[in-house]
């Protein structure tokens, strides 16, 4: 009976610890722009990073998914990471999406991928 109770409840905590963790990587990610490309194959998210780890800290992302997917912002394909003040995400063409950048006192690129599923991404700043 007692180690029952000792399996039960470090089940317990394990799951407790496992929800925090997704509520903090997933859920924790506001989005500050959708844009869907304009044959309607991809959406892109420019979301902020609400974390302390990884390559940017509170900075922001662009992910980029296949159009109606609803998980996009978590499970899509990172295009960029880096700090970006009050950017704008638009299409240029069907396969060419641009993050307009201001300047920012971090403003860095961690992170560009290269062309994805036939999208080329560029940063302007």
């Amino acid at each position: 009976m007692q180690n029952r109770r000792v399996i039960t409840g470090t089940a317990l905590i394990a799951g407790i610890a496992i929800l925090i963790v997704w509520y903090l990587k997933f859920v924790m990610r506001p989005v500050l722009q959708i844009v869907y490309s304009p044959m309607a194959a991809h959406t892109a998210h420019l979301v902020r990073l609400l974390n302390e780890g990884g390559p940017a800290p509170y900075g922001e992302e662009v992910m980029l998914s296949t159009a109606g997917d609803t998980l996009g912002r978590f499970t899509g394909t990172t295009l960029w990471i880096g700090y970006c003040a009050k950017g704008r995400l638009s299409w240029k063409s069907a396969t060419e999406l641009e993050l307009s950048c201001p300047p920012h006192p971090d403003g860095k690129d961690v992170f560009v991928s290269s062309p994805h599923d036939g999208v080329t991404f560029r940063v302007v700043r």
